[in-house]
């Protein structure tokens, strides 16, 4: 049986500020990539922030630069 390698992240997102959460989540990703992690998890809405009254206006279309940095 094959084994994945996973790395869990744990991101205080700053609500709003897409391109700096954008930034930490990459921050993220090159460190597991040098654990030689194969997957790693962010928490829900961790680009945008999580804040309930203001979700609808932070939502980010698939073309979205932060998003395409991301992917």
């Amino acid at each position: 049986m094959d084994r994945i390698r996973l790395a869990m992240a744990c991101i205080n997102s700053r609500i709003g500020e897409v391109e700096c959460n954008a930034g930490t989540m990459i921050s993220f990703m090159e460190k597991a990539a040098e654990s030689e992690a194969d997957l790693i998890c962010f928490p829900e809405m961790c680009l945008t922030g999580y804040s309930m009254p203001r979700s609808f206006d932070y939502c980010l279309g698939e073309d979205s630069p932060a998003i395409g940095r991301i992917l």
